[in-house]
């Protein structure tokens, strides 16, 4: 997908909750393409729960506007609105005892971005495609601390794939691609600065610490003349953001900017607004 992996760590809490959410973010100078572009992206969803509130199951459906899944061989690239990958996740709590929660979750992305195709640019036939065929599976643990005004959160989110992407060159299969792997693990320090509870009014200011690794190899192979997949690609990287989150009622508002601080980067700076509507 041109709109990335879907991460559970974000925009999430390790107890489970009844709200509709919207996350906008906005990337700048993205490495999806060179030269590089901006990255707009859109993510509601839902999140139910059930069991006396124990358990909760939600579903994500992130698009943007972005680098277009259809390109024409040796043209300008184009950019495009595209729907990316929708996710559904499960998650429990395990633990709640006073000022400490643990959780477990787990999620699917499932493959309802479009294929990746590049044409000829004589005809316009296909000249490859990429088939978006990959489900990932998307196992995480969380944990929730909270002391007076401050509260800490921590996850750990693996992202494996199921199967692979099935590669065509001039209508024929050639081959099967597999993306890499990957681990997540955040962590998010917060403080509540102002808080009425008969108003439900309050404000609270987080920093977040975000690592992000690749694990294992990708698959790699060619046809003529493209070269798909790179095996000794390997990533490190760690991202820092700054927000504040703004309580009115049952709705919460959070501003927060992120940026990467290793040289391992996938952009130069993200702005992020995320809303969530508790019921």
């Amino acid at each position: 997908s041109q709109l990335g992996r879907t991460k559970l760590t974000e925009q999430n809490s390790p107890l489970p909750r009844d709200r509709f959410f919207f996350d906008y973010s906005l990337f700048h100078n993205t490495t999806i393409s060179d030269p590089s572009i901006d990255v707009q992206r859109f993510a509601p969803g839902i999140e139910k729960t059930f069991l006396n509130r124990l358990c909760s199951v939600e579903m994500r459906v992130p698009m943007g506007v972005t680098l277009s899944s259809s390109q024409i061989l040796g043209g300008l690239q184009s950019e495009d609105t595209e729907l990316g990958n929708i996710a559904f996740a499960f998650k429990g709590l395990l633990l709640s005892r006073n000022n400490f929660a643990l959780a477990a979750g787990l999620g699917v992305q499932t493959p309802t971005a479009q294929d990746n195709v590049i044409l000829n640019p004589t005809d316009g036939s296909e000249a490859l495609r990429v088939a978006n065929n990959q489900a990932r599976i998307l196992p995480y643990i969380a944990t929730l601390h909270s002391h007076g005004d401050w509260f800490w959160q921590n996850y750990v989110q693996v992202d494996a794939a199921a199967n692979g992407n099935e590669v065509f060159s001039g209508g024929q299969k050639v081959g099967v691609l597999q993306q890499q792997n990957y681990i997540y693990v955040d962590s998010s320090l917060s403080r509540w600065i102002y808080r009425d509870f008969r108003s439900q009014r309050g404000l609270a200011l987080t920093g977040e610490l975000h690592y992000n690794r690749t694990v294992g190899t990708s698959d790699s192979f060619s046809t003529f003349p493209f070269v798909l997949g790179n095996p000794e690609f390997q990533a490190e990287v760690i991202n820092l953001t700054f927000g504040s989150t703004y309580v009115i009622g049952k709705t919460t508002v959070t501003a927060a900017y992120g940026t990467p601080v290793t040289d391992d980067r996938g952009f130069d700076g993200e702005f992020r607004v995320l809303l969530n509507r508790f019921f």
